[in-house]
């Protein structure tokens, strides 16, 4: 191909050029270059202004659902009620997804009233998104292994992986370590601090005036259970690849699962991200035609459903990525895919 090229060239200079080759003088000009985007990677976005609340629709009513069970606090006991949280890691996602079939035992934090008040587990750039369990529908058992906000459990490495109907450390197929077990506190107590925003710092339990670190549950998590999808974050590939995650995990489902933000910092309550702002969203991309990449990271999943007209799902995979079914599908289905792949794409 080097050769050839070059051979091209020379040929050019030499001023030895098929007809073909020479072009159209009545051609139209190139379009001048874009102006200068002020959409970032880093950009935080502002919801209110990508589209307004969903009032109806089955995504509404859902996110409906999941707002409230974030913000049980009375009724049933702890065990029926609430929620559990649990980021992942973005190149985890997949994995997670065959550990939801599977019921795998994994480490989520309970949250107090509303999502606010307690730091999640991990750095937002690297574990951007998550998880709402319903702790109702994990059918928590009444020995459940917790751990108070600021003792770092890392029940990841410190337990037993295996799934038992019992978390009963007698099972050679399971085990708690002996620090784990000595620190360990029932669910009830632990409801109780979350909701005062308590932790437990050298041994000494104290209150926060703002938020608290993340505590752990150790739930065997199962797809019945999640509730939502939330991103930690506006930004917009965060917000992207909550759409895909939610798109992952509701191909085995029929449930519409509907899409939240947590506040990384931990300080505001929790906020729907509706059908009309992921719009929105995609509407904004189209725009501003991004020339950067915003996949979190390359194993992330892929976009299923990208609300919107042709050229701005098209962006949308140009910047994030869609399945590939379905930008197939989407391009046989354009009266003219070439043509409308390189306006959108130009």
């Amino acid at each position: 191909p080097a050769r050839a090229a070059m051979l091209s060239l020379a040929a050019a200079l030499a001023g030895d050029v098929e007809d073909e080759d020479v072009p159209d003088v009545d051609a139209p000009p190139p379009p001048p270059p874009l102006p200068p985007s002020d959409l970032k990677p880093t950009t935080e976005l502002d919801l209110a202004a990508l589209g307004t609340g969903d009032t109806n629709g089955e995504e509404a009513e859902a996110s409906r659902r999941a707002m409230a069970i974030l913000r049980e606090t009375e009724g049933a006991s702890a065990f029926e009620r609430g929620a559990l949280v649990k980021t992942i890691r973005n190149d985890f996602w997949h994995q997670f997804a065959r550990a939801l079939d599977r019921g795998d035992l994994s480490p989520c934090s309970l949250p107090p009233p509303g999502g606010a008040g307690m730091r999640l587990f991990g750095r937002a750039y690297a574990s951007s998104c998550g998880v709402v369990l319903a702790r109702k529908k994990l059918h928590l058992p009444q020995d459940v292994w917790c751990w108070p906000a600021g003792f770092f459990a890392k029940t990841e490495f410190s337990t037993g992986r295996k799934k038992s109907e019992s978390l009963d450390s007698s099972s050679s197929s399971f085990f708690v370590a002996d620090e784990l077990r000595r620190n360990a506190v029932p669910l009830e107590k632990l409801e109780r601090m979350a909701i005062r925003k308590e932790y437990v710092h050298f041994g000494e339990t104290r209150a926060s005036t703002e938020v608290a670190p993340y505590n752990e549950v150790l739930a065997p998590v199962t797809r019945e259970a999640v509730v939502a999808v939330f991103s930690r974050t506006t930004r917009p590939d965060h917000l992207l690849l909550a759409m895909a995650a939610r798109d992952l995990l509701a191909v085995a489902s029929d449930t519409a699962l509907p899409l939240l933000v947590l506040d990384a910092g931990g300080g505001a309550d929790a906020v729907e991200f509706t059908a009309d702002q992921q719009a929105g969203l995609l509407a904004k991309l189209c725009e501003a035609k991004p020339s950067f990449c915003l996949r979190p990271h390359a194993d992330v999943p892929a976009l299923r459903h990208a609300p919107g007209p042709l050229d701005a799902q098209l962006v949308a995979h140009g910047a994030y990525g869609l399945a590939d079914d379905v930008l197939h599908a989407l391009l046989r289905s354009a009266p003219a895919p070439a043509r409308a792949a390189r306006d959108a794409l130009a």
